[in-house]
């Protein structure tokens, strides 16, 4: 199930979600920078503000264009510092994504027990035609969940995802 249970919804439900990063991508991207609704500690360093990648990375170095192709091993000097990988795996080998392929986001839970779900929603990466995967931050805690929610069996094993945290290009 989902961690600690608060996200209660279906996995495919996208209403009242805000979406980051929008479908429709013909080469991999980064998003607009956004705000996290709590305070977060991610190495011990308070993070406000998080963009996503269309090849399943959260990073909370907003100034970094750093994209990161190929996943790799971490620690890993191709994407930024204050990453979070989650099944980083190639952008579509069959560009373009669907438009229907989006990040999004939404808050589940009443302060202080909240969780910031960072959602890649129907996302082709690699080999596969599609995956649900979230990023889950919770408030006061600081814990990091990566929920792999739904795929596609049938490529699911060509996947060579990356999942992880990195805190530089040496320290993972």
């Amino acid at each position: 199930g989902n961690p600690g249970s608060i996200n209660q919804e279906q996995d495919y439900i996208t209403a009242g979600w805000s979406t980051v990063l929008s479908g429709g991508m013909a080469a991999n991207q980064w998003s607009s920078n956004f705000s996290l609704p709590f305070d977060f500690s991610f190495y011990g360093q308070s993070v406000t503000q998080a963009k996503v990648s269309a090849n399943g990375l959260l990073t909370f170095s907003t100034n970094s264009n750093l994209i990161g192709g190929s996943n790799q091993l971490l620690p890993s000097g191709s994407i930024p510092p204050l990453t979070i990988a989650a099944y980083w795996e190639n952008f579509t080998n069959n560009p373009p994504v669907s438009a229907s392929d989006a990040v999004m986001t939404k808050v589940f839970g009443i302060a202080p027990n909240r969780q910031f779900w960072i959602r890649w929603t129907s996302f082709e990466w690699g080999p596969s035609s599609f995956v649900f995967v979230s990023v889950v931050l919770e408030e006061g805690t600081d814990k990091i969940y990566i929920v792999d929610q739904y795929s596609n069996p049938a490529s699911a094993n060509n996947v060579t995802a990356t999942v992880g945290v990195q805190e530089n290009a040496s320290q993972g």
